[in-house]
């Protein structure tokens, strides 16, 4: 009898034991099971994207450290790098780091919430009111962050999240065309006016000038003009008398939209040459002379570019010549024909094409 009863608590026990069930393992288990020497992510990385009052700022911190050590999560604060484009590192940093906020507070009547999930590389942009960062925008900026930090410490994903853009290197800023080419050759041709003596107010004649123009906005200019001979009448008798000049000038040009204006400074040369000489009876005639005077001029040039080879020019100066020069008549006394002007005036309106 004592034989039959023990073997039918055996079975018993057997039958017990093939009938109980294990609760599955919970995906945190799992987890934890999977990666045995996983840390946890506790630490909250946060930063002030604006200027914002100490007062407030501490008003801040303040209300997010309630809202994360009670929850066993760690505040951190960062500083974000001047000039900052709104965009998260996802490398690097904290393995400790659950996720990178930014309280983005530019304006004063819309506050933006940027928070990063780094485990899972996803981003959440939150538009929130700021009127006036009050201490209502505080609090709720406070309670948004913590909000977020707390479902994420528990594993699970905020529905609104989107994956967070790639981080992007910024583009290098084009280099600013210069404006005026490296090295540009340009030649001129137009009509020079200059003023010559008490009975000749102003001489015009053809005017040509070549010249280079360097990234510097200066420019080297060889210009040269000529005024058709004049017929000189007096009682001793009349002559011809050919004028020529020749510049070299250096120039500091200014650009406006299509408008170039430009100041030269540089030596200048007349070259006067007389002929044709017929004597009244009684004087004695001379033969052909030519005579030479130098000084220095400057002049204000504006031009505008009509044609992208092209410009239209008009300028206006002034010359000075120091040594005077007269034409005398061969009698006694030396009478003065003709005596220049030390002082010159000049103008001209001109024609510029130039390459490139």
């Amino acid at each position: 009898m004592q034989k039959w009863l023990t073997l039918g608590c055996a079975l018993w026990v057997c039958a017990l034991s093939s009938g109980a069930k294990a609760d599955p393992p919970t995906p945190k288990d799992q987890g934890a099971q999977s990666q045995p020497g996983r840390s946890r992510r506790v630490r909250v990385e946060i930063a002030v994207w604006g200027k914002l009052q100490e007062q407030d700022r501490l008003t801040l911190f303040s209300l997010l450290g309630q809202e994360l050590t009670g929850r066993g999560l760690a505040l951190a604060r960062t500083e974000l790098p001047p000039n900052w484009n709104g965009e998260f590192s996802l490398v690097g940093g904290s393995p400790l780091t659950l996720m990178r906020v930014a309280v983005d507070v530019r304006s004063a009547l819309k506050w933006r919430i940027l928070i990063v999930d780094v485990e899972r590389n996803r981003a959440l942009v939150r538009e929130q009111p700021g009127p006036l960062r009050n201490a209502a925008a505080l609090e709720a900026a406070a309670s948004v962050v913590g909000a977020a930090g707390v479902t994420l410490s528990e594993g699970f994903e905020i529905t609104a999240l989107r994956p967070a853009p790639p981080r992007k290197t910024p583009k290098p800023k084009p280099a600013p065309l210069p404006p005026i080419p490296s090295l540009q050759v340009f030649g001129i041709l137009g009509l020079g006016m200059a003023t010559f003596d008490a009975s000749v107010p102003l001489e015009i004649g053809p005017a040509a000038a070549v010249g280079l123009r360097f990234p510097e906005r200066v420019a080297l200019r060889l210009s040269a003009s000529h005024f058709p001979a004049r017929r000189f009448e007096s009682r001793f008798g009349q002559f011809d008398l050919d004028r020529n000049r020749l510049s070299l000038s250096g120039a500091r040009i200014w650009r406006i939209a299509r408008f170039e204006g430009q100041l030269s400074l540089g030596p200048s040369a007349e070259v006067l040459q007389r002929r044709d000489t017929i004597p009244m009876s009684g004087v004695a005639a001379q033969g052909s002379s030519t005579t030479f005077r130098a000084g220095g001029e400057m002049q204000a040039q504006v031009r505008y570019l009509a044609l992208p080879f092209l410009s239209l020019e008009l300028a206006v100066g002034a010359a000075y010549f120091p040594k005077p020069v007269r034409f005398t008549a061969a009698v006694a006394d030396d009478p003065v024909l003709l005596e220049p002007f030390k002082l010159v005036f000049l103008g001209g309106v001109s024609v510029e094409v130039h390459a490139p």
